[in-house]
């Protein structure tokens, strides 16, 4: 789905704290095929279960992307509702 190599380069453009949500967001707009390949269902149950595997991802990878988890707070996801989702923070700048 995602490489360590296309999540660096995302980290590289985000804030020094960003939420997945934020992530998400900007991995959509940089590599937006393999994103929209992803979703090949309008379901908002598949979207929301694409987006929990890429904040799995950023979970199981954190030393390799140079990021920690900092607080869980509310975020507008891509749908515009506000749901609680984990924050991350750059270690590696």
């Amino acid at each position: 789905m995602i490489t360590v190599q296309q999540a660096k380069e995302v980290i590289e453009k985000m804030e020094n704290s960003f939420s997945s949500h934020d992530f998400i967001q900007k991995f959509n707009a940089m590599e937006e095929d393999e994103y929209v390949g992803k979703l090949s269902t309008k379901s908002s149950s598949h979207h929301q279960k694409v987006h929990s595997e890429i904040a799995r991802f950023l979970s199981d990878h954190m030393d390799e992307l140079g990021i920690g988890k900092d607080k869980r707070d509310l975020s507008k996801n891509v749908h515009g509702n506000e749901t609680i989702v984990q924050f991350w923070k750059k270690t590696k700048l």
